[in-house]
């Protein structure tokens, strides 16, 4: 435990050393404790740090269950999500942007393989498909989660004909994904 404090401790001078991009917002720890004041990420180390008027938490991403902020250079809010990896018991944990919210989510992870900054987000990240517990690359989406959506949802396959869409393409699964979740708010609301 002591070696992983002073990794933690190691790595935060570090990053303090830079400069980094401060944002207000929020983090709710995986006790369900909220805490508010300036977050900024580590995203290769999957560590959020915050700031609030009497300290600088470092929290690993599985001590936290999620945490937002207002991006307002981009003018967005941003929440992220503490995701295992696999259904292992003992699978490390790793931050991921929401995308998508809904009954499927889609989430990204930041890309690590190059130093340089495309600016694209396409090409930066990595998006996955989130159904309950279940996590897997947005690639595999037509293969492993297309059919039973289709199957369970009556009008997906009409939408996809109509607007010519192709479940293995990554834009148009998002599409594909979104308009899913609307039919499934849609009908809930339809059932009360």
């Amino acid at each position: 435990m002591k070696k992983l404090f002073l990794l933690l401790w190691v790595l935060a001078t570090s990053l303090a050393a830079r400069d980094l991009e401060w944002h207000d917002g929020s983090v709710v720890l995986a006790s369900r404790e909220v805490l508010t004041g300036k977050i900024t990420m580590a995203s290769g180390f999957d560590l959020v740090l915050l700031k609030t008027k009497d300290s600088c938490l470092v929290l690993p991403a599985h001590k936290v269950l999620s945490f937002y902020f207002y991006d307002a250079d981009e003018n967005i809010n941003r929440k992220f999500v503490s995701l295992k990896e696999n259904k292992e018991a003992r699978a490390p944990r790793h931050f991921y942007e929401v995308v998508l919210y809904g009954k499927i989510n889609v989430v990204r992870r930041p890309r690590f393989t190059s130093s340089r900054c495309t600016e694209s987000d396409a090409q930066d990240y990595v998006y996955f498909v989130q159904r309950e517990n279940e996590l897997m690359k947005l690639g595999q989406f037509k293969k492993e989660m297309y059919p039973s959506l289709v199957s369970s949802a009556e009008m997906l396959s009409e939408f996809v004909s109509e607007n010519k869409l192709d479940p293995a393409d990554a834009a148009q699964a998002i599409r594909i994904i979104e308009y899913y979740n609307h039919t499934q708010v849609a009908g809930a609301l339809a059932r009360h």
